[in-house]
């Protein structure tokens, strides 16, 4: 629904997705309509399987920022890097919500690597890009609430409705908004998770201890930059045009 294939390797498999087809293949209602509450194995078994993505996206993004942290760092080395990723973005624009979910990976991905670097990389102070990450985190949880609280009052409003005795063609209208509402906070929720998710793939990243610091920092450059075309691909506009100036 959101990203496609495309996207697989960068933000994985969709925890909303994979809890929507546990309802479908195990049942979580019983007989009688009730919703079984998930068991302590259930739970750990999503848990396990977030680490898993975790882990399996982690390496995958190491894979590609190795693509510049395996080089002597000279300026046809990230020429050739930078242009690779506008490549990238320029495929992966064109997928179902792809320039949301570009300009949400890259900025999740652009406040990770500014944290890292800190004054090093001629930003502002860590502490600083830690208080925006936060402010950023509670902006989007605020958000993806209300959205679904929106669903939920419609909901209650068809209900009352039809209740007092609605016409056809005012349930339909109903029914169409709520539908518009549900596919809003789908994206909202899948929203907030992927960046979620995608915090800790690279807090994963970027404090291996497997490696040195500096290749630390150099991951954290290469992610900035790709954090940087994200950010700013756009949908009528070649990727491949980006100015990287600011970087």
């Amino acid at each position: 629904m959101f990203g496609g294939d495309a996207f697989r390797n960068i933000i994985g498999e969709l925890a909303v997705g994979e809890m929507f087809s546990d309802v479908q293949q195990e049942g979580l209602m019983d007989n009688e309509g009730t919703t079984k509450l998930k068991n302590k194995e259930q739970i750990e078994k999503m848990k396990r399987l977030q680490q898993e993505r975790i882990d399996k996206l982690a390496d995958t993004l190491i894979h590609k920022l190795n693509m510049y942290t395996d080089t002597k760092g000279e300026q046809d080395d990230i020429k050739k890097f930078q242009e690779s990723i506008k490549h990238e973005a320029e495929k992966l624009k064109n997928e179902s919500y792809g320039i949301e979910l570009l300009h949400s990976i890259g900025g999740v991905y652009t406040l990770k690597a500014r944290h890292h670097l800190g004054i090093k990389g001629g930003g502002m102070p860590s502490i600083f890009v830690g208080f925006k990450q936060k402010k950023h985190i509670v902006k989007e949880l605020w958000t993806t609430v209300k959205v679904a609280m929106d669903v939920q009052q419609t909901a209650e409003l068809i209900s009352k409705a039809e209740q007092s005795g609605m016409n056809d063609s005012e349930k339909l209208k109903l029914e169409e908004e709520i539908a518009t509402k549900t596919y809003k906070a789908l994206w909202q929720t899948s929203k907030f998770e992927v960046e979620a998710t995608l915090r800790s793939v690279c807090d994963k990243v970027l404090q291996d201890k497997g490696v040195d610091s500096k290749i630390r920092t150099k991951r954290a450059i290469a992610l900035k930059w790709i954090g940087f075309i994200y950010k700013n691909t756009e949908a009528e506009k070649s990727a491949l045009d980006i100015q990287m100036k600011a970087q």
